[in-house]
């Protein structure tokens, strides 16, 4: 995302970054590369933990690759993102 802000790598097959962003609009950028990314089903969305402590996430899956998105209630302006591909 070109909001990105911060990321760190986790050779050889995950890759995680913080961004100046809504999970709303997280979810319309991986929505958007879904295809692509040989993503063909809906995300899966949750939410846990309470008050300010809450999180939610959205989850794009694939069989060669896994993107969970999550914001927390106390911070929502900013989302985590971790991506993971298989070996």
């Amino acid at each position: 995302m070109p909001e990105a802000t911060a990321g760190q790598e986790y050779p050889p097959y995950i890759y995680s970054y913080t961004a100046k962003a809504t999970l709303s609009q997280a979810q319309q950028f991986y929505s958007r590369l879904a295809s692509s990314l040989g993503i063909q089903n809906q995300p899966a969305t949750g939410f846990a933990g309470t008050g300010s402590n809450a999180n939610h996430s959205v989850d794009f899956f694939s069989y060669k690759l896994t993107i969970v998105l999550t914001s927390f209630d106390n911070d929502s302006g900013h989302v985590i993102v971790v991506i993971s591909k298989t070996g």
